[in-house]
């Protein structure tokens, strides 16, 4: 997995985006036990799009099952 790690600092207002790779080819398929958490910013300045951001977590869990 690339990058094995990724830090940043933000100040109000700022973004940031990053790619994580995950390299499968050779390894057996299988069906392993995955945790995934959903990190969402529920302060008031994301009150304009908090639906959409859960509409969208939901969304990629149904596309990962």
């Amino acid at each position: 997995m690339t990058p094995d790690k990724f830090d940043t600092f933000l100040n109000p207002g700022d973004r940031d985006n990053f790619t994580l790779r995950v390299n499968l080819v050779g390894l057996p398929t299988s069906f392993v036990p995955l945790d995934i958490v959903f990190l969402l910013d529920a302060t008031g300045s994301m009150r304009n799009v908090i639906e959409t951001m859960r509409g969208n977590a939901v969304a990629i869990v149904q596309q990962m099952r």
